[in-house]
């Protein structure tokens, strides 16, 4: 059997601009064709964009962006 190699975690230190409650870890409602994200950011700011694409770039992280999610589920994958 082999196991998956750990999935690299989101530091929240490497969001500063971030306040309480803008970084989180996904949950199954976030899921995006059945595969739930590691973490969450709720962005306030343009540069909180900037920072979540710069991290995610760092850690060669995949990202999807999308307004409040409501028609995600609209689409092919």
């Amino acid at each position: 059997m082999v196991s998956a190699a750990p999935r690299p975690r989101v530091d929240p230190a490497a969001f500063p601009s971030l306040g309480p409650g803008q970084l989180r870890p996904g949950r199954e409602v976030d899921a995006i064709d059945g595969i739930v994200p590691q973490a969450v950011i709720t962005a306030r700011e343009p540069a909180h964009v900037v920072d979540a694409i710069a991290e995610a770039r760092a850690k060669k992280l995949g990202i999807v962006t999308g307004g409040g999610g409501t028609m995600i589920h609209i689409g092919a994958p």
